[in-house]
């Protein structure tokens, strides 16, 4: 049967790194995105780009292969990409697909409107918690069921609930074909606990669930299908909303980026142990002290890294992010990385960069904290 397509196991004809140009590839291999937000709005790119909340990573990189080219966009002094995606989910699918396949991105932050099923005030957030399949691709990365679960829904809920947001949690119904969106199946849809409906969700969580990616995906209440249609405000959304949600969008990536304790990272090591630094040369450093390339920080610079637990000068090594040490009059974070499978307490890592923190108000923040 049509449901039967999940082929788990066979190869995959057409790859992104195929569908894409080997020149952009290997471009975007100086680069490392873990998290990417995707708005449907163009209208809200065109903004960003006027108040330069954001700006072109590199001209050379394109988002899409050959349905459609998107600039890649960037948050200044910060990690998090941006882009424009297409409308649907095999469009919006392979827009992961790619973005992942260019930038090796684990989270995608996706947002933007829906139909409402019940009496839900437009302009209102909804966190799906399940989506229902009514649409082609996810049967291509998931075994056939009716609904998938939105396995970060809770965690979405639970920044919202830190920054004070107000949102309905609810199953969404997903689909391909807004033109034949029925009373009876909208009926049934509310029957089983839908709110809303939209276009992309079921898809991209199967995706993401396929990769081994993250889905954060959020939407508000445009139109409304409650009883007869009104368009309401779909398409017509003041600029004001378009700018809130995409800087709660913003929210959720800068809460994933303090998430880094316990990824493993290489570190480049300018500064090696006893090297002076290089403009108060009074100061010599007792460990290795380098940068994460591909990671920017928020002075605009690779994200600098300590590197505990070695006994000599070494150029490059590849350990765990044990500890981030953050400066409250600084616009930096610094990493704290050690081995794989050895730890340091906070007194021990105070101790071991007290020759450069004592100049700062720094707090050490670990795992669980």
């Amino acid at each position: 049967m049509i449901i039967d397509s999940f082929d788990e196991k066979g190869k995959q004809l057409i790859t992104p790194e195929s569908a894409l140009s080997k020149r952009m590839v290997d471009r975007a291999k100086g680069y490392h995105i873990d998290t990417f937000i995707f708005t449907f709005s163009y209208k809200l790119i065109e903004e960003l780009k006027k108040e330069k909340k954001i700006e072109v990573l590199d001209p050379e990189i394109m988002g899409g292969s050959s349905a459609m080219k998107c600039p890649i966009y960037i948050i200044p002094s910060s990690n998090t990409g941006v882009l424009l995606t297409g409308i649907g989910a095999p469009m919006a699918s392979a827009m992961i697909e790619e973005i992942n396949a260019l930038f090796g991105t684990k989270n995608f932050i996706v947002f933007g409107s829906c139909g409402v099923l019940t009496k839900i005030p437009e302009g209102r957030l909804i966190i799906p918690t399940e989506a229902y399949r009514d649409e082609g691709t996810s049967f291509h990365y998931a075994k056939a069921s009716d609904y998938i679960r939105i396995k970060n829904a809770d965690r979405i809920a639970r920044i919202f609930d830190e920054i004070g947001v107000e949102y309905i949690k609810g199953k969404s119904w997903t689909t391909d074909a807004f033109y034949r969106e029925t009373e009876g199946n909208r009926d049934k849809r509310i029957e089983e606990g839908c709110v809303c409906v939209e276009m992309e969700c079921s898809a991209l969580e199967a995706v993401c669930d396929f990769r081994g990616l993250e889905l954060y995906q959020f939407v508000y209440g445009a139109d409304s299908l409650n009883g007869e249609w009104s368009k309401r405000i779909l398409g017509n959304l003041e600029m004001d909303s378009r700018i809130r949600y995409f800087e709660l969008a913003n929210k959720i990536a800068e809460h994933l980026s303090r998430e880094v304790i316990g990824k493993t990272v290489t570190v480049t090591v300018d500064r090696p142990m006893g090297s002076r630094h290089p403009k108060y040369p009074d100061m010599i450093y007792p460990l290795n002290y380098g940068y994460v390339k591909g990671i920017m920080a928020a002075d605009g610079e690779w994200q600098d890294a300590y590197l505990l637990g070695l006994d000599e000068a070494v150029e490059e090594y590849t350990g765990k992010v044990i500890a981030v040490i953050h400066r409250s009059d600084d616009v930096e974070e610094k990493w704290v990385v050690a081995p794989k499978g050895m730890s340091f307490t906070k007194e021990e890592i105070e101790e071991a960069t007290e020759f450069q923190e004592k100049y700062f108000q720094s707090k050490i923040r670990m795992e669980g904290e």
